[in-house]
């Protein structure tokens, strides 16, 4: 065998190897694949959630909540309620003996308060505490460059 041959025939097989793939799409089209029903599957979480202590002393207390949600404040040396909201983001919670609680600009209990009194500020628990797995559609087909 002569070395031309010897490429021409490897050539020929690469070209049989390579060249032979079918490039068409063989996906169905997304409206004809079938549909899968999103299911949850929620597990409680043993540890119960509580509220937080954010900030805790006599007054004036204040605390700037970075991330809005459900408060309260109470007064620790009478085990009281003394106000509750929801603040926005990036509010400030104030308490102060003659004006009471303050959540940016609202006033959630007037004042005067208890002089000498030791206070607390509680950011509240938002979410449920589960944990929670999912089965559901695939994502779509990317399209395809032409």
């Amino acid at each position: 065998m002569t070395f031309a041959r010897i490429i021409l025939i490897t050539f020929a097989a690469c070209g049989l190897a390579c060249g032979c793939a079918h490039h068409d799409n063989d996906d169905p089209p997304q409206e004809q694949l079938p549909k899968i029903q999103t299911h949850w599957d929620e597990t409680p979480l043993k540890l119960q959630q509580a509220s937080t202590a954010v900030a805790q002393g006599s007054t004036p207390l204040a605390f700037i909540f970075t991330n809005g949600g459900p408060i309260h404040v109470m007064d620790v040396t009478s085990n009281v309620l003394v106000a509750s909201g929801t603040v926005g983001d990036q509010t400030l919670v104030r308490v102060d003996d003659r004006h009471g609680v303050i959540a940016g600009d609202v006033t959630l209990a007037p004042g005067p308060l208890i002089a000498g009194h030791q206070y607390a500020i509680y950011a509240d628990p938002t979410t449920r505490n589960v944990i929670r797995q999912g089965t559901g559609p695939p994502a779509p087909l990317p399209k395809q460059k032409p």
